[in-house]
């Protein structure tokens, strides 16, 4: 369980959130909504057509409470806890939800050219963005820490993994970090026991930025450029029992107190070195919730030519994903030396609204 200034944080930190019409919330229905807090963050349950059961929120709690245990890095018992401090060699078993959620990663690291590593955690430690965020006194690590760092991440799939056994190897002095990937993939289960139960319209959130959506009328997408307002609406008429997860370069950042430049938390694998790409945020909505977790984080590692954007790397790779993975809309948000861009294959006016106008509108 998180404290109180903790809970504080994660509603300020919000990246995405539904918001429904007056006419929806002045309506005789009836409602109902449930919060939980793991995974170091706030999970919101909210349902339109009938009441939550004590029964779907013990099953809820009980998925929740299972997938913190078997992912968090400090307690004792998790795959996690034991991976990162097991000796090269050694065989650390794994139980279902350990092996599925490996199995994803393994999927996605090789479906974006190992852009998506959850072997990074070294480099996250060394950017004070682990164990603990944020540091009261950040300083700028050192090249040579840097590279120190990187010695000790290699390619994902070095790490050898057996599925139908359910066992990892580890890897050298390798350290994982599946936060990446965790959330998507709970709020998929999560989304699988509402719709289980008869519940159609509403939502579950997990940090607001892997949702589940039964059914909703809008969803607001945050300006990564703009403090506390959004940047576009996004029409959902048509759309019911779908994932969304949406990744940021905003939310978790450090700014060097003496060149005043910023770092997120955001790290390329390839480089030991935060993002400088300009892609601020990627929203995916539609198909698989752990991969759309795990790939919009990969996405802002990928550069974005904006004078050319129909043919650039990001485009090309936004283009796949809709082509693969059955995703409904996908959004990207570029910024970077004046100029304000959204790649995406909706449609201005018919699937979303625009709310600020310094971006233009890239259509794939």
């Amino acid at each position: 369980m998180i404290n109180l200034l903790k809970r504080i944080s994660s509603y300020l930190a919000i990246i995405i959130f539904l918001c429904y019409t007056p006419f929806l919330l002045s309506c005789a229905k009836i409602y109902d909504s449930v919060e939980y807090s793991y995974f170091n963050t706030i999970i919101r349950v909210q349902v339109e057509d009938k009441k939550l059961t004590y029964e779907v929120k013990s099953q809820l709690s009980t998925l929740f409470s299972q997938l913190e245990k078997d992912f968090d890095r400090e307690y004792e018992n998790s795959f996690i806890y034991k991976y990162n401090g097991a000796n090269a060699g050694d065989i650390i078993a794994l139980n279902d939800h350990q092996a599925s959620v490996l199995n994803y990663s393994k999927q996605v690291n090789e479906y974006s050219s190992g852009l998506f590593n959850p072997s990074i955690y070294p480099l996250l430690k060394v950017w004070q963005f682990a164990p603990n965020y944020p540091v009261k006194d950040f300083v700028k690590p050192t090249n040579e820490q840097v590279l120190d760092a990187l010695k000790n991440v290699p390619n994902f799939s070095d790490i050898q993994f057996d599925s139908q056994n359910k066992t990892i190897i580890k890897y050298g002095q390798s350290q994982l970090d599946l936060g990446g990937i965790v959330k998507g993939y709970a709020v998929d289960l999560a989304g699988k026991i509402l719709k289980d139960n008869g519940y159609e319209k509403g939502y579950l959130s997990i940090g607001a930025s892997s949702l589940y959506i039964l059914w909703s009328n809008t969803l607001s997408i945050r300006n990564p450029i703009e403090t506390n307002q959004n940047l576009l609406d996004v029409n959902l008429y048509s759309l019911n029992d779908i994932s969304l997860s949406t990744s940021g370069d905003y939310e978790k950042y450090y700014i060097d107190k003496d060149s005043g430049k910023k770092y997120s938390h955001v790290i390329d694998a390839n480089t030991g070195y935060p993002t400088t790409t300009g892609v601020r945020s990627v929203t995916v909505i539609g198909g698989d919730g752990a991969f759309s977790d795990a790939i919009t984080t990969a996405c802002l590692l990928l550069e974005h030519n904006s004078l050319t954007p129909d043919n650039s790397p990001l485009t090309e790779f936004l283009k796949k994903i809709l082509a693969d993975k059955k995703a409904k809309m996908v959004f990207a948000v570029y910024s970077k030396d004046g100029i304000n861009q959204i790649i995406t294959n909706a449609k201005k006016g018919d699937d979303f609204t625009l709310l600020d106008n310094q971006f233009q509108v890239i259509n794939i």
